[in-house]
């Protein structure tokens, strides 16, 4: 029977041996998993940020376009506004923003997307007014004037959501030294600008 329990003895150590090396492989493809999904995971949080700042830019420059359409278009003026769309349409249709951001920030971009095409439809037919002999009449001034502070007000709805999104992530742009500083030239640009124009000699 020494036979038998040489052989037993033998099984139990290839088991053992077996199972512990089992156990390192089953840990080490875990953790394997772990790694990639956490590298994953860095990936589309990077990207997400990428798309975050990409919609603050847009919305920044469609801003300060509305804001002039507020302040200098008037009737009989051919205008050479035009929203931008291209970055925010493409932020909707990226699955990774659908993914990280939440429903607010969905709903709000939906909604300003919507608002700007309105907008640019509108200024699209006044300049063809405009080429054909007509243009904007006062009503329609004062309707475009409308709409570009709806839409300037959603954008402020929208970059408080973004400046959320980007803080969770730690992708928010932080400012310096000279921030104020230069906000303030650059505000006394545009308000220069604005007199300037509001000062052209009138059509007619």
């Amino acid at each position: 029977m020494g036979w038998v329990a040489f052989f037993l003895d033998q099984i139990k150590q290839h088991w053992i041996e077996a199972s512990i090396n089992f156990s390192a492989t089953f840990c080490g493809v875990l953790f394997s998993f772990w790694i990639e999904h956490r590298r994953s995971k860095n990936r589309e949080k990077e990207e997400f940020g990428k798309v975050l700042r990409s919609v603050l830019v847009e919305s920044s420059n469609n801003h300060a376009i509305l804001n002039n359409i507020r302040n200098t278009y008037r009737v009989g003026q051919t205008s050479g506004f035009e929203l931008s769309t291209e970055v925010l349409g493409l932020a909707l249709t990226n699955p990774v923003f659908h993914q990280w951001a939440n429903h607010s920030l969905i709903v709000a971009a939906t909604i300003l997307g919507t608002n700007l095409r309105f907008l640019n439809n509108m200024l699209a037919l006044y300049r063809h007014a405009q080429a054909t002999g007509g243009g904007a009449s006062a009503r329609g001034v004062e309707e475009l004037k409308i709409r570009a502070k709806t839409a300037l007000d959603i954008i402020s709805v929208m970059q408080g959501l973004l400046d959320d999104a980007m803080d969770k992530i730690g992708a928010r742009v932080r400012k310096d030294g000279q921030s104020e500083e230069t906000n303030n030239r650059l505000a006394r640009i545009f308000r220069e600008e604005t007199e300037a124009i509001k000062n052209l000699p009138k059509l007619g």
